[in-house]
């Protein structure tokens, strides 16, 4: 047996001689870093940043959504309450099952053994379950957006620009939300919400914003506010100073511009960097879904915009996308260049190249103008 151990040896050993010698973790490291600077070096950076999403894109994007949610202290409160009740509960079933299980098992044992289920058992116990269930969620979101990074029609995949693409989801996933919440809104009152409501007198009371607090996950700050005062009321201002994240461009690292809002209100009231079509959403005006006659996958709803910004609580919060994308200070625009993202009816998100025909962006402007839409 020996000797056949030794042969067995000496014939990996003229094996590995054959084939060349084994590469240390050293050396495996120093390959997979020159790797990377090879594809640095040429800018191919697909495969690492498919590599980097797969390890912690379900973080990046767990974060991303918690940020999204505006907790209130009753909200967590009553989270807190609600989670030390399930413990409760837990702990109880948990603790008289162990001494069910002890006691079928103690006639069986000569030691004594511990008949009470600890306190620190279901303290793991739970925040292993909450920990798989946010990784689980997580991980759809990765799934999503490495699904976007293959599929994409952007020309992202050869060259580096993960924070740009990030800015870029960031940016459509904020429209697709405020997409949903008027489909929401739209179920609930049989239309879609009015740019602007204004009093008789015309003064303006209310934006569309506002009315879908209640579908972005803010009905508590819905509740606060007193639809029976204009939004600058003494006693509604202090809500509309709320900065709202589904509000909020990535692109733009400022709230306003001088000449956007006074001084004073940029330093209080927080901005919507999203606006409203004015062709669909107007002064006390809105369609219903039926009566936008060019389909709602080809009619805008809303867009970027990154001039004159306004409050996201300004009933006049509203652009006309006929004059141009990136033309126009009171138009649409980005911050990136070559277009700007859009919001249609159909809930979708599409970016228009500013170089499109003014024809075509006329027919997406109007929901019932009968112009063939075309190419885009």
């Amino acid at each position: 047996m020996t000797d056949d151990f030794h042969k067995t040896g000496r014939d990996v050993a003229e094996t590995e001689i054959t084939w060349g010698y084994r590469l240390t973790r050293l050396e495996t490291l120093g390959l997979l870093l020159i790797l990377i600077a090879v594809l640095g070096f040429f800018q191919i950076m697909f495969p690492l940043l498919l590599g980097f999403l797969f390890l912690t894109g379900w973080a990046v994007y767990l974060w991303r959504f918690l940020s999204l949610w505006t907790f209130t202290v009753p909200q967590f409160l009553w989270c807190c309450g609600l989670l030390l009740a399930v413990a409760l509960v837990a702990h109880l079933l948990l603790n008289g099952l162990y001494h069910r299980i002890q006691s079928t098992r103690v006639d069986h044992l000569q030691t004594s053994v511990t008949t009470n289920w600890k306190k620190r058992w279901t303290v793991s116990l739970l925040v292993l379950v909450l920990s798989l269930a946010g990784f689980s969620f997580a991980l759809l979101g990765l799934k999503q957006t490495v699904q976007e990074l293959v599929t994409t029609n952007e020309r992202l995949l050869l060259v580096h620009k993960g924070r740009g693409r990030y800015r870029r989801n960031e940016t459509r996933y904020h429209l697709k939300q405020l997409g949903l919440a008027m489909h929401n809104y739209h179920e609930t009152m049989s239309r879609f919400p009015p740019g602007g409501i204004f009093d008789r007198a015309g003064q303006p009371q209310h934006s569309w914003i506002t009315q879908l607090l209640p579908f972005l996950d803010q009905a508590y700050l819905y509740n606060q506010i007193n639809f029976e005062q204009p939004w600058t009321a003494t006693d509604n201002r202090p809500h509309f100073e709320n900065r709202l994240p589904v509000l909020q461009n990535p692109k733009l690292n400022y709230d306003y511009q001088p000449g956007d809002l006074s001084r004073d209100d940029a330093h209080r009231l927080k901005p919507a960097h999203y606006a409203a079509n004015s062709q669909v959403f107007n002064v006390n005006s809105a369609p219903k879904i039926q009566e936008i006659r060019d389909g709602t996958a080809n009619t805008l709803l809303a867009g970027e915009v990154n001039s004159q910004i306004k409050a996201w609580g300004d009933p006049t919060n509203f652009r006309d996308p006929t004059r141009g994308i990136n033309a126009d200070p009171q138009g649409f625009g980005s911050p990136s260049t070559g277009g700007a993202y859009f919001l249609l009816g159909d809930g979708s998100v599409r970016f228009i190249n500013e170089n499109i025909d003014p024809a075509v962006l006329k027919a997406l402007a109007t929901p019932d103008g009968g112009e063939p839409v075309g190419e885009y």
